[in-house]
């Protein structure tokens, strides 16, 4: 499987691509005329599109979370595979997913305190994406399997 399809797949797959016309919130908020006019709307309209964007952009990150756990597994495994690390990879799980040092601030710079919505449609997306036991079976995977 090439990364160019698997990329395609995981977009579809997810979502995650937006459709200009679309009926998704994310065709909604990505649309060009989500902003147009904004200064002329009513403050209450206003917030309603900033929440629907925050909404969005919580749910992405959700979704973006639950892949990055996915992809931080396969570094692992890879990296314990060169002898970077040792011990068997469920032993490393916990390091593995935990949120690194702190350091230089990322993001936005602003607390969201939105929730996501439709977990469970997202989770099953996600688990749709890695389901094929070639993708969530890292430690028998080859390493050019596990690069690609």
């Amino acid at each position: 499987m090439s990364s160019e399809s698997s990329s395609t797949d995981a977009t579809e797959i997810a979502g995650i691509d937006p459709m200009p016309g679309g009926r998704r919130r994310i065709d909604h908020v990505l649309d060009e005329g989500f902003l147009v006019d904004l200064g002329s709307v009513a403050l209450a309209d206003v917030r309603s599109r900033r929440h629907e964007a925050e909404q969005e952009e919580a749910d992405l990150s959700y979704v973006r979370r639950l892949l990055q756990g996915r992809i931080d597994i396969v570094r692992a495994e890879l990296s314990r595979r060169t002898g970077d690390q040792r011990g068997s990879l469920v032993d490393q799980l916990a390091g593995i997913l935990a949120d690194g040092p702190p350091g230089e601030p990322h993001g936005m710079g602003r607390h969201n305190t939105t929730e996501p919505s439709r977990v469970a449609e997202h989770r099953r997306s996600v688990e749709q994406l890695v389901s094929d036991v070639g993708v969530s079976d890292v430690v028998n995977r080859t390493d050019e399997e596990l690069a690609d």
